[in-house]
């Protein structure tokens, strides 16, 4: 199994997106009661809410999908498959 390398990680990208999310803020706060501020922020803030409304939607459906039928979920990192699916592992 070839190792990944660690600026390719998901923690890693995470990480570079909180500190790129910060510096926008500290930016954008500096430049604070403009109108271009205020419209950029406004839509950040929507889309901040649109795609939380869409996962908390979407979570339970895939959670659901996997309790109703637990062995037809397969997934090769977790080692889920039929034979597992009733041992409670």
């Amino acid at each position: 199994m070839k190792k990944s390398s660690f600026f390719k990680s998901l923690p890693f990208k995470l990480l570079v997106g909180v500190v790129i999310g910060i510096l926008a803020g500290l930016a954008l706060n500096a430049n604070d009661g403009t109108g271009l501020t205020n419209a950029i922020l406004n839509i950040v803030v929507t889309l901040k809410y649109v795609l939380g409304q869409i996962i908390s939607f979407c979570v339970p459906l895939y959670s659901s999908r996997i309790c109703a039928d637990p062995a037809s979920f397969y997934c090769d990192r977790c080692r889920w498959t039929e034979r597992t699916a009733g041992d409670g592992v």
